[in-house]
């Protein structure tokens, strides 16, 4: 690993969701959260470029809008198969090292993005994540290599699905790098700022009248702001976050 490698953010994005279709295009204000999400992946400064990887069914046609509109690259691929979307985006991108967003997570932390980059490289990692943060504001970093090695080894669909799950499985095969999040200030594992139903995005369009543009605020003034209004963190504390068997 060297300090030069191409560092590139892929954002997962898709129009179909269970819980809350269209979700990476509901607006708040009048925003949709993908773009959103773009404009704070941006402002980076450890990330090269930034690509939206998507599939090829025709209803994701407006997320490849979305990005040419914004100036990022994208790549289309198998619905299912994210783990062959971001290896082949990563390729589009010529990364070799690749942070994985993923797009119902508006409030993507770009500052914890660069010090999980930094540490990842600094100790010559294969996977890198954080523990403890809120839901929905991490990233995890990922070497390209170790992506088409996983490729090359797994078939099981739960696998290719939750690109990551099989290095978290498989500890012993990796050399991971674990950040923790209270090093950062940001050590609230209770607060759910994800967006995967009705009620989390009730919530994101209260902090954005609280507090403002979305793209501007600092993950620490939304744990703040909800420490000190209860009543608003209520509104999706009672949602459960689904998981798949492995790896959690």
């Amino acid at each position: 690993m060297h300090k030069q490698d191409k560092v590139v953010a892929i954002i997962q994005a898709r129009m179909t969701s269970s819980r809350l279709p269209e979700k990476v295009l509901k607006k708040i204000n009048n925003k949709s959260m993908l773009e959103t999400l773009i404009n704070r992946v941006g402002k980076s400064e450890k990330i090269s470029s930034i690509v939206v990887a998507t599939t090829e069914k025709k209803k994701d046609d407006i997320i490849v809008k979305v990005a040419k509109g914004l100036g990022v690259q994208y790549y289309r691929g198998s619905e299912y198969d994210a783990l062959s979307r971001y290896i082949n985006a990563s390729k589009v991108a010529d990364a070799d090292v690749v942070v994985r967003v993923t797009a119902d997570n508006p409030l993507t932390d770009p500052k914890l993005m660069d010090k999980l980059i930094e540490a990842h490289l600094e100790n010559e990692a294969d996977y890198t994540h954080c523990t403890g943060a809120p839901l929905g504001v991490s990233v995890e970093v990922v070497n390209r290599d170790i992506l088409e090695k996983i490729d090359s080894i797994t078939e099981g669909s739960e696998y290719r699905e939750h690109v990551t799950f099989y290095i978290l499985d498989h500890p012993e095969s990796f050399k991971i790098h674990t950040a923790k999040a209270r090093d950062f200030g940001l050590d609230y594992p209770s607060l759910r700022l994800t967006v995967d139903t009705e009620e989390d995005l009730a919530l994101m369009r209260k902090l954005h009248e609280s507090l403002g543009d979305l793209e501007r605020v600092e993950v620490r003034e939304v744990i703040e702001f909800l420490n000190t209004h209860p009543e608003i963190r209520e509104i999706n504390a009672h949602i459960k976050q689904r998981t798949p068997k492995s790896a959690r």
